[in-house]
């Protein structure tokens, strides 16, 4: 099971997972952007969650960096396309 999975019968959450990114090392997958929010957070030692991070990595393939680390995400490119408009390379 995957960081934050919960047993679901919404069959969307684990068909495109977040994939999360230390570097080019594959260190989580979350099942939902809510996971990873929580994953983030612990990752990084933060008392609040990143939404703003969060949402310019998910969609708009922003990295994140913190303390020497950099974070990013891929997930679904058609959900990207679909709410912005737009292709990731």
């Amino acid at each position: 099971m995957s960081y934050g999975e919960k047993k679901t019968n919404n069959t969307k959450q684990s068909r495109n997972p977040r994939k999360y990114f230390q570097g080019e090392e594959l260190i989580a997958e979350c099942p939902s952007i809510q996971a990873a929010a929580r994953f983030l957070k612990k990752e990084t030692n933060s008392k609040q969650f990143n939404w703003s991070a969060i949402n310019n990595e998910i969609w708009y393939g922003e990295s994140y960096s913190k303390d020497g680390a950099t974070y990013f995400f891929t997930t679904d490119k058609e959900a990207i396309k679909k709410k912005t408009g737009y292709d990731l390379v």
